[in-house]
């Protein structure tokens, strides 16, 4: 099967980065990157001289769209990468450091095939009716204020006021 997606859409990264001690650095960061002849660069990150971890490597396309993505150590794809997440790195006083984390193309994959959580959610549908309340009076119908419950059995689905006009519920 060819990949969907090419690492010329690179577009930028999401990278969480821990210390020694496990504290955040860096909670799934936006780093820009840029394209230099065949491969890219990113804006640098200025990090303390100390150990480190990078636990989430995302690459994105310009829809921000996650198109690449390092495996976390002990998920479903991880074998498929030598070194999985967290990958340990140092920084060190005047020397740059260079992570090169191997990513795997995303199609067709869900955050938990990468040991990421992921969620999802369901979208309800909804529909909105219109409901106008008249009192008879003399002169004929007339539009009137009143309050509005809609039940199923115990459970009270809607309560609210209405106004003296068309009312549109949802």
């Amino acid at each position: 099967m060819r990949a969907l997606y090419a690492i010329e859409d690179a577009h930028s990264l999401l990278v969480s980065i821990e210390d020694s001690e496990g504290g955040v650095v860096c909670d799934r960061k936006n780093i820009q990157l840029y394209k230099m002849g065949e491969g890219f660069i990113s804006e640098p990150l200025a990090l303390e001289v100390g150990e480190y971890r990078l636990t989430e490597f995302l690459v994105l396309d310009d829809q921000e769209q996650v198109i690449f993505a390092t495996p976390i150590e002990g998920s479903e794809k991880a074998y498929l990468v030598d070194d999985p997440l967290p990958i340990e790195f140092s920084v060190s006083k005047d020397v740059v450091t260079t992570v090169t984390p191997e990513v795997l193309d995303t199609e067709e994959a869900i955050p938990e095939d990468f040991g990421y959580g992921g969620f999802s959610f369901e979208v309800v549908e909804t529909f909105v009716f219109l409901v106008s309340v008249f009192v008879e009076t003399q002169t004929g119908m007339e539009l009137t204020e009143a309050q509005l419950t809609v039940t199923s059995g115990v459970e009270v689905l809607y309560s609210g006021s209405l106004g003296a006009e068309t009312n549109a519920i949802e």
